[in-house]
């Protein structure tokens, strides 16, 4: 479902609900993830204003929607300091979210390439809690070379994360429920190269 965070009563909805699910059982941060609202309506209108989704609103939703958790957790615990995670936002949201990452990358040296040019750029527009999923996160199994390759690159992020789905699902591979603790970009998947990846 889709929550129009410029609508008053969705963004309360959304701060209580992080309250009575996540805060008052002791979670210290919010993890926004996969709010990137894909909305394929491009009719479809914002409350404020009447704005249409398609112009500011998917990149406002994401701010809202981080403040929403930033006030969360600053009401709930106003001596602390809040973190929120945001995977999607816009300039302005760093405000509210301390990270974000580049979201769903491939296990391959062209996204390594690029995704150090969008780390800079976040890093230059006021967003420096950022980086990649060391690895990739979808994609082909990651070869030993590549994997050292993004961790050579990742001690550089201010966010280090080695994170994948890539190859979970491979039937020759998976077990029980389609995973396979084998079959996910580890620092020991390799062990030859652990003492390099150290």
């Amino acid at each position: 479902s889709y929550l129009d965070f410029s609508n008053q009563d969705s963004f309360n909805w959304w701060k209580a609900g992080l309250r009575s699910s996540l805060i008052e059982y002791g979670v210290d941060g919010i993890w926004n993830d996969n709010n990137e609202f894909e909305v394929d309506d491009s009719a479809a209108l914002c409350r404020l204003e009447d704005l249409p989704i398609g112009k500011l609103g998917r990149s406002l939703h994401t701010l809202l929607m981080a403040k929403a958790s930033y006030e969360a957790l600053c009401e709930a615990r106003p001596k602390q300091r809040p973190l929120v995670v945001s995977r999607s936002g816009c300039l302005g949201t760093s405000r509210f979210a301390a990270q974000t990452w580049s979201g769903d990358n491939t296990t391959s040296f062209h996204t390594m390439r690029w995704n150090i040019p969008m780390s800079l750029g976040l890093g230059l527009c006021g967003w420096v809690g950022n980086g990649a999923d060391i690895g990739g996160f979808t994609g082909k199994r990651v070869t030993p070379e590549l994997l050292v390759r993004w961790v050579q690159v990742g001690i550089y992020m201010p966010r280090f994360s080695i994170h994948s789905s890539s190859w979970k699902g491979e039937a020759s591979e998976a077990g029980e429920g389609g995973y396979n603790l084998n079959c996910t970009n580890e620092p020991w998947m390799f062990p030859e190269y652990a003492d390099t990846i150290r």
